[in-house]
């Protein structure tokens, strides 16, 4: 069971192990509100967000994979809300650039993400907090919220 304006957040390495570690996370987080239905999408929309912050969160010119040991580790924040029947994802990092929707060819080996993200969501968009970097957010909709 769960209630309208619950939220869960959760503070994440910015590693490419972070993508799978935001999909697991939201896998728990959906099984403990009930929701069943498009749990795939849901998680896929999660994983886009998170590598773009851990690219994004990266100093230009690392490799991810170099990051992976470093011991100065930068973090990116997922939270998942449950908003009017939607699923409300939140990525966090510490870059202030805006994410570009890329419009990769037929070959491009990446570059899809926001363009996932845009398919499968009612709306997406970035805020930026006075905090300081930028909040990638996506509004996916339940088609039936569970009784």
């Amino acid at each position: 069971m769960f209630k309208i304006g619950d939220s869960k957040c959760r503070v994440l390495d910015a590693k490419p192990s972070a993508a799978g570690a935001a999909r697991k996370f939201t896998g728990h987080v959906l099984a403990e509100w009930g929701i069943t239905a498009n749990t795939n999408d849901i998680a896929l929309v999660v994983s886009e967000l998170a590598t773009n912050a851990v690219k994004a969160t990266l100093p230009d010119g690392l490799s991810p994979l170099a990051q992976e040991g470093a011991s100065d580790t930068k973090v990116i924040y997922l939270c998942l809300s449950l908003t009017g029947g939607a699923v409300r994802i939140q990525v966090w990092d510490n870059n202030p650039a805006a994410p570009v929707q890329a419009h990769p060819g037929d070959d491009a080996e990446g570059g899809r993400g926001l363009l996932l993200v845009s398919l499968l969501c009612k709306q997406w968009g970035t805020c930026w907090p006075p905090s300081g970097g930028k909040i990638v957010w996506a509004e996916y909709t339940i088609e039936a919220f569970p009784p």
